[in-house]
């Protein structure tokens, strides 16, 4: 009940961010967090409490973690992205990674359990570094529905959760669809509407312009 209650009072619920890196000479130290409004600063910040804790109650780790990498001043942002089961980190580096920094982003994955992936240029370079099990989808579930989607850490999905299901049950609501019913979702997305539509309409044309959402 505590956990459902901070969700809902605005806190813990967030699934997907993008934190900024930042090297300060000054202290010699690395911040890991988000952009202050209208600016290029950084907040300083030990956690996050938006984010889902997974990810928002280590922000101190990751701190220390790119402060030991060997390029720890040429990485300017961390994306992350949490499934229902695994959570993932999206390492932007501008500079090659040594063998070391493999190692080191290797032993934080096994510790937390979270997933690692590299991006050493453009958004087209994003790959998946850790573990090696050839997955390179996270999932979440729309348990109104019994459908469960598979996302890349870099697509657009609805950052929470609970809204996102209190949502789709609405628009259903609001639908009333019938099984004669045919319906036209534009941009539709990996189909987070268009396929809880389907199971109750005849048929859903889901239009979207991401070949690679689709």
């Amino acid at each position: 009940m505590a956990a459902h209650r901070l969700r809902v009072a605005g806190l813990r619920y967030r699934s997907k961010a993008r934190l900024g890196v930042r090297h300060v000479k000054k202290h010699d130290e690395v911040l890991v967090g988000i952009r202050e409004r209208y600016s290029n600063f950084l907040t300083r910040m030990e956690h996050c409490p938006i984010l889902l804790p997974g990810i928002g109650q280590r922000l101190m780790a990751l701190r220390e973690l790119i402060r030991g990498l060997s390029c720890f001043d040429r990485i300017p942002q961390l994306e992350v992205a949490c499934g229902d089961d695994v959570s993932a980190i999206i390492l932007r580096h501008m500079e090659p990674l040594t063998e070391s920094d493999h190692g080191k982003l290797i032993a934080f994955a096994k510790e937390t359990g979270i997933a690692m992936y590299l991006q050493p240029k453009g958004p087209d370079s994003i790959h998946k570094f850790w573990p090696e099990d050839g997955q390179m989808f996270l999932h979440y579930d729309l348990s109104d529905s019994g459908l469960s989607f598979a996302f890349h850490p870099s697509d657009f999905t609805q950052v929470n959760r609970e809204i996102n299901q209190m949502m789709v049950s609405q628009t259903l609501d609001w639908l009333a669809l019938e099984s004669g019913d045919r319906v036209l979702n534009l941009f539709c997305g990996l189909g987070n509407f268009t396929l809880p539509s389907a199971r109750k309409a005849h048929a859903v044309v889901g239009v979207e312009g991401s070949q690679a959402m689709v």
